[in-house]
């Protein structure tokens, strides 16, 4: 793609050193298209990596307090996951939006939301926990660049489905949520954090929903 891209740029040059053979309205709008080509394949190429690390001290803490093992299950992609683009004047794509290793991104949520609920993560000895298992079902974040200001939104779409500690099904609950904001930077840090705060929802309202059936296996 490089390539191709140089080659473009190449040809934008001969275009203007050639350019007393062609009327000036038509040297105008080919060397925008040209130009507008150039930056749409460069761009289209440039990946925005979501790479969310968070502090799980605390959470390992409360974690510790806590008398009420669940196996914790995540069905995600393990790898880099596509989420979206963003884009330059709402329209024109503007490099792409990827999460990297989205289950281990949910896993360390989920761990921190259910210490904060009384539950502790326990997948040493799953024979005897209940079992929570999140399954990824959709999730996206893009970026606008409103010349000015950049409007970054995140969605996502979760399931949960809880088992007894003999894999007696017990429930199933589902959440969609969406996470919008204006900022002036959209790079990685503010992606990531409306990304965060939209997971976060999903994860509150799936768990409020099993709250219940979590405590009485």
């Amino acid at each position: 793609m490089g390539k191709y891209l140089l080659t473009l740029c190449e040809k934008l040059e001969d275009l203007m050193h050639n350019s007393s053979t062609i009327p000036t309205p038509s040297l105008t709008i080919i060397g925008k298209c040209l130009f507008l080509l150039c930056l749409f394949t460069f761009t289209n190429c440039a990946n925005t990596v979501l790479k969310p690390r968070m502090d799980a001290s605390g959470a390992l803490k409360l974690s510790a307090l806590s008398r009420r093992p669940v196996h914790l299950l995540i069905d995600a992609s393990t790898g880099t996951l596509h989420l979206g683009h963003q884009y330059l004047l709402i329209i024109i794509p503007f490099g792409r939006v990827a999460l990297q290793d989205p289950t281990q991104f949910i896993f360390d949520r989920a761990f921190e939301a259910l210490a904060i609920r009384g539950f502790r993560v326990d997948n040493n000895n799953a024979a005897f926990a209940p079992t929570v298992r999140l399954q990824l079902e959709d999730l996206s974040v893009t970026a606008y660049d409103l010349l000015f200001t950049r409007r970054l939104r995140a969605s996502i779409k979760l399931s949960l489905t809880t088992a007894s500690a003999d894999d007696t099904p017990l429930l199933h609950c589902s959440a969609q949520s969406e996470e919008s904001t204006f900022a002036r930077f959209g790079f990685a840090p503010q992606l990531t954090q409306v990304l965060q705060r939209a997971l976060d929802k999903a994860l509150n309202e799936v768990l409020s929903c099993a709250d219940g059936s979590m405590r009485r296996t």
